[in-house]
């Protein structure tokens, strides 16, 4: 309608199911047995002690909820993705898992580009793996940004190792 605002929701999640996620990553990392979480755990209960009771996975049941919700576009952010920053001493783990995870990220935007925005996950433990794949989620993948995780690699983010990250 004419004089209407866009409403836009810039820090929506998705959330990852390991074995969607699991069919982007290179074979040597898909199997299950031999790596049971592809993230490590935290304690957070995301439910919010069975508050929440709708957990959104896939794209037309997001687009009708925000469409009762009076949202017209939505920034989505990773979940459990987001301890990425946590996984140790395995480089090309952690640059394969970002990879698919924005790989998985890029083909849910593309089921809905005018209502859904992405941002791509990095791999914040290797400042020029990080730069390498903030550039290619967004100059190929199409996502709008990247998220430098804070926690768990132990470096500063104002470090200069972050430069050509910025």
């Amino acid at each position: 309608a004419a004089g209407r605002l866009t409403v836009i929701d810039a820090d929506a999640h998705i959330r990852e199911k390991d074995e969607v996620l699991r069919s982007y990553l290179p074979e040597i990392y898909r199997d299950g047995a031999t790596r049971r979480t592809l993230f490590p755990a935290d304690s957070w209960d995301r439910a919010m002690n069975g508050r929440y009771q709708k957990q959104v996975f896939d794209v037309p049941t997001r687009i009708e909820d925000m469409g009762q919700d009076g949202i017209d576009i939505q920034v989505l952010f990773p979940t459990a993705s987001m301890n990425v920053g946590l996984v140790r001493g395995e480089p090309d783990y952690v640059i394969a898992l970002c990879q698919a995870y924005n790989n998985m990220l890029a083909d849910i935007v593309a089921e809905e580009p005018d209502r859904l925005r992405g941002i791509a996950l990095l791999p914040v433990q290797y400042p020029q793996e990080c730069a390498r794949e903030l550039n290619r989620a967004v100059s190929e993948k199409g996502l709008i940004a990247g998220l430098l995780m804070a926690q768990g690699h132990g470096k500063n983010l104002g470090d200069s190792d972050y430069w050509p990250v910025y």
